[in-house]
């Protein structure tokens, strides 16, 4: 399959001060077996106050996964595609 074939798949994470649980959360996103270039990352931070959006924009660096990061209470409506999969940081691992 072509990769312009493959749609777009749109990860929501909601998240707040979550430093202890983010490492894996977006690990486990990273590590799919789904193109990285056909993949983005909305994050919705609801006014972190730890490392939470320093340590998902690090894991996001040495990818090609694009990563686009809102304040609370935005980001799904800049989604490129109509799937979205929204989850929170305790569901995803």
């Amino acid at each position: 399959m072509k990769i312009a074939h493959v749609p777009i798949a749109t990860i929501g994470v909601c998240v707040k001060n979550a430093e202890a649980n983010i490492n894996e959360a977006i690990t486990s996103v990273i590590d799919q077996n789904f193109p990285s270039e056909r993949m983005e990352i909305i994050v919705v931070d609801g006014c972190s106050r730890d490392k939470t959006l320093a340590i998902i924009k690090e894991h996001l660096s040495g990818t090609n996964i694009n990563g686009r990061f809102f304040s609370e209470n935005k980001g799904l409506g800049f989604a490129r595609q109509a799937v979205v999969c929204p989850r929170e940081v305790y569901c995803l691992g």
